[in-house]
């Protein structure tokens, strides 16, 4: 944590405390008490700010009334590369999600998204417009039996599925230990072993057309197990 960022935070447990004892001002920020000193006597003399100590109470607040200077006000933080292309990256995605079983947290971290942002004025404002990412694949459709699929990978359940050939004349139905779901371009790709010749098999999620669970445990088979050639 840089200067910047420890000043934004003994700003913050000032105004949301009121009055901060020293000890938590060191716990919060993992530093020592010479370093605290040198990070207030910067708030104070830099940037004006009007914090005082309160031998009553024990801790450091902000000074009210007449004390108080106007003209106080802390530098925005600014981001890294790696922050600027998470938060480009969350809202984008954020963007393409679709209503499903969790779109109320994700609203809930829609919102904490725009508190954090409007924290910074209108920096991320101004970030998303002069900063960009390159143009990615639309988020892919999902295949009817995508829930039913991802929770057996998750939950470690064999699965029975059906299976539509290339050609459409014939159907294909195997059961299978799911290992693991890929994302690759716009198709879900999902990677199994069957049941009981204990071959791979790599299919599309569009190409399966009914899929149910099992109650038999899946098979748990090694990365390096499932790597090679593979069935579709």
């Amino acid at each position: 944590m840089n200067r910047l960022e420890r000043v934004h935070k003994i700003d913050e447990m000032i105004m949301h405390k009121g009055c901060v004892p020293v000890h938590d001002f060191l716990s919060a920020l993992n530093i020592s008490l010479a370093t605290f000193k040198r990070d207030l006597d910067y708030l104070r003399e830099t940037l004006h700010a009007p914090i005082q100590w309160s031998r009553e109470s024990g801790g450091y607040s902000y000074a009210t009334g007449k004390k108080r200077k106007r003209d106080y006000q802390l530098p925005n933080l600014w981001f890294n590369s790696t922050e600027i292309l998470a938060l480009l990256s969350i809202k984008r995605a954020l963007k393409q999600v679709r209503p499903g079983v969790l779109w109320p947290q994700i609203q809930a971290l829609q919102s904490r998204m725009s508190v954090l942002s409007s924290s910074q004025g209108d920096l991320p404002a101004v970030i998303e417009k002069r900063i960009c990412l390159s143009p990615v694949e639309p988020v892919p459709e999902d295949s009817p039996s995508f829930e039913v699929v991802a929770n057996a990978v998750v939950k470690r359940h064999q699965l029975k599925i059906t299976l539509a050939t290339r050609s459409g004349k014939r159907i294909v139905q195997r059961q299978i230990s799911p290992q693991r779901l890929t994302l690759k371009g716009q198709d879900w790709w999902l990677e199994s072993v069957t049941h009981p010749d204990n071959e791979r098999l790599l299919v599309k999620l569009s190409d399966i057309e009914n899929a149910q669970a099992c109650n038999e445990k899946a098979k748990e088979v090694s990365s390096k197990a499932t790597k090679g050639p593979a069935k579709k």
